[in-house]
């Protein structure tokens, strides 16, 4: 932390489970210090927790247990943490009704004891409760903050039980308490007896899967959506209970579906009730059988939440579709519930902090790789001497190459030495270590501005050189267009398995919003979000607007480079595209739509466009199985989002 600034302080309690391990990787990279409350077991239970958690400077394992509240109290008065993440509780709705005391025991009066410990201690805490959506059992949906509820379970029972003890403590002690009332989220480290992990794990092993109510409708939603808003809660001025849903509703048949179409099978259904069974279409396989045993014995239907408190007040909202999460899951499983071929590999991502960096460690996670650390501010790549001695030492098995000098228009026309220089350093520095320290693969980012400024569209790779390049950003592109080569050149003399990728323009959460370095998107959203809320008549952005460009969500590529190191063999490099095209003049409506924007756009054209029209052939990677997840729009709507909550509290973005 900068000197002078106080580390912030979290305890999370389930830190083994989904929610935890997901939220304490959101809190460590935002600057916390994480304690996560383990209950005491003689067994192994990190399989969630990855090397670079455990690892972490900042986190630290407490032992302690929910049903102990002497226990609660020594640990808070310990640690006196800033915030405390009640996400600890007996997780399975069916196991519920076998073990009621239990669950009772750890999710209702659990809570109640962290909450008498934060009054007797008089601590200035801040906290969240994990409640459920299965509260609103078979209220008619969409359920919202002010549906009834009408628990069908020991397990939403003891949750109602929680949630009514902190909307207590809140009003009668003043604690700033929070319950968020989640609807449905899953992962790929959700727990193997959880029905979409059931089905995820069956479909990519190809084996039998045994399901119970095929009818039942959920919100199901990605947990690392949903972490977040847990944090989003706890910085309001006010604490307040917030439905985190998706709003949108799908039967477990939906994902059974969903999963094999992915999968590339089609699935039909014959019989009914019990007798139902899910057939492919092609071999007549039995793919899918029912067993009552597994119905619950008071089923909750229908779950759907409404998460508009959630989004006006907090800002939030849910980043992963549907077939976003069921394609991840099974993928996950597919590799043996994680990479297969990064596993147990040392994975270092020069650029680490940037916003491909930071998309790229998301991509990691829970991989069982041990992702390796050297922030540009500890480590200079421009430096021979400092980028050879720290290859050296910290051996990565694979190196993704992010770290460049970057930025907009202007940022190149005014700066083109230092474009150059930098970009020239870094890239000759990284990959000539990398080769003496003979790591297994390389991969290393380029850009789309390294092909002719008129190269035919869309632009192949072997358009590379075919003529000149765009004056507006030739020094970066010769930079980059020397890094591509210069891997292809090591792996031609020295047999070293170095490869490039070509992404279109990128955008998404983490990008730079700086008005003289940003680039298009981040720029047109400072502009237009400055017009509306000043309520200015018309704003001003560079160029004609005529120009064509296609954007990439950097989540997108963040899976198109894993995937390249994991299955691409190749000397060329490959270009990574969204195919998805659009007008400069149109981006900008969109994103004044999202503001709500009521003045004129006007484009000066005494600035310069850029190149007239910049569109990637994606042929090479989407042979590879790849394909972009994250429509334009959808994403805009999220980089805005992220934007909001950024300038809205500076000190924690």
């Amino acid at each position: 932390m900068p000197e002078g600034i106080r580390q912030p302080t979290a305890l999370i309690t389930g830190i083994t489970g989904q929610d935890g391990s997901l939220l304490a990787r959101f809190l460590l990279g935002r600057g916390y210090a994480v304690h996560g409350l383990r209950c005491y077991s003689a067994t192994d239970d990190l399989e969630r927790l990855p090397d670079d958690i455990l690892s972490h400077e900042s986190f630290h394992f407490i032992t302690g247990d929910l049903t102990d509240g002497g226990n609660l109290i020594r640990v808070l008065g310990n640690i006196r943490p800033d915030e405390i993440y009640n996400l600890g509780a007996q997780s399975h709705v069916g196991a519920s009704f076998e073990i009621p005391e239990a669950t009772a025991n750890i999710n209702g009066l659990g809570t109640l004891r962290l909450l008498e410990a934060v009054r007797a201690l008089n601590l200035p805490a801040r906290f969240y409760q994990a409640s459920s959506s299965e509260m609103f059992g078979n209220a008619p949906a969409p359920q919202t903050e002010e549906t009834p509820f009408a628990p069908c379970s020991p397990y939403a029972a003891a949750k109602l039980y929680a949630y009514w003890m902190v909307r207590t403590y809140r009003q009668s002690y003043g604690i700033h308490a929070s319950n968020g009332i989640l609807f449905n989220h899953e992962s790929p480290v959700r727990g193997v007896d959880f029905v979409t992990r059931k089905i995820a794990r069956a479909v990519a092993r190809g084996e039998p899967l045994v399901l119970g109510n095929l009818d039942a409708r959920r919100d199901w939603g990605h947990a690392r959506d949903y972490v977040e808003g847990m944090w989003l809660m706890l910085q309001q001025k006010n604490p307040g209970d917030y439905v985190l849903a998706t709003g949108q509703a799908h039967s477990v048949r939906d994902f059974v579906e969903a999963a094999y179409r992915h999968t590339g099978t089609s699935i039909f259904w014959t019989g009914t009730g019990t007798a139902e069974k899910g057939m492919c279409v092609k071999t007549k396989r039995i793919l899918v059988t029912v067993d009552k045993k597994l119905f619950r014995p008071a089923e909750v239907n229908h779950l759907r939440g409404d998460a508009g408190k959630a989004k006006r007040i907090l800002g939030w909202m849910p980043r992963t579709t549907f077939p976003q999460l069921v394609a991840e899951m099974v993928d996950a499983e597919r590799n043996g519930g994680m990479h297969v071929l990064l596993r147990n590999k040392r994975i270092w991502v020069a650029g680490e902090t940037g916003m491909v960096g930071r998309a790229v460690l998301r991509q990691l996670e829970d991989n069982g790789c041990t992702v390796l650390s050297a922030p540009h501010d500890t480590l200079d790549l421009r430096n021979q001497d400092a980028a050879a001695t720290w290859i050296a030492a910290a051996k990565p098995d694979v190196i993704i190459l992010a770290a460049a000098t970057v930025g907009g228009i202007e940022a190149n026309r005014t700066r083109p030495g230092e474009f150059l220089y930098d970009n020239m350093m870094i890239a000759a520095n990284v990959i000539h270590a990398a080769a003496q320290a003979k790591v297994e693969k390389l991969l290393y980012l380029g850009s789309s501005c390294i092909y002719p400024r008129d190269a035919a569209q869309p632009m192949r790779e072997d358009a590379l050189l075919t003529g000149g390049l765009e004056p507006s950003n030739e020094a970066y592109a010769i930079a980059k267009i020397a890094g591509l080569k210069l891997c292809q050149y090591y792996r031609q003399q020295y047999g070293c398995d170095f490869m490039a990728a070509m992404p279109c323009n990128l955008y998404g959460p983490g990008d730079k919003f700086d008005p003289m370095q940003s680039h298009v998107i981040p720029a047109m959203i400072l502009k237009i979000s400055a017009a509306t809320e000043w309520k200015m008549p018309d704003v001003t952005l560079w160029g004609t607007g005529a120009p064509r460009r296609e954007f990439l969500h950097v989540d997108d590529l963040a899976r198109a480079l894993v995937m390249i190191l994991q299955y691409y063999k190749g000397a060329a490099p490959l270009n990574i595209g969204s195919g998805e095209e659009i007008t400069i003049a149109g981006l900008a409506s969109i994103i004044g739509g999202h503001f709500n924007y009521g003045g004129r756009i006007v484009f000066d054209a005494a600035y310069p466009d850029g190149t007239p029209r910049k569109v990637l052939d994606s042929t090479g990677i989407r042979a590879l199985g790849w394909k972009p997840r994250i429509a334009l729009k959808d994403g805009l709507r999220a980089t805005i989002g992220d934007y909001n909550i950024r300038t809205a509290a500076p000190d924690a973005a």
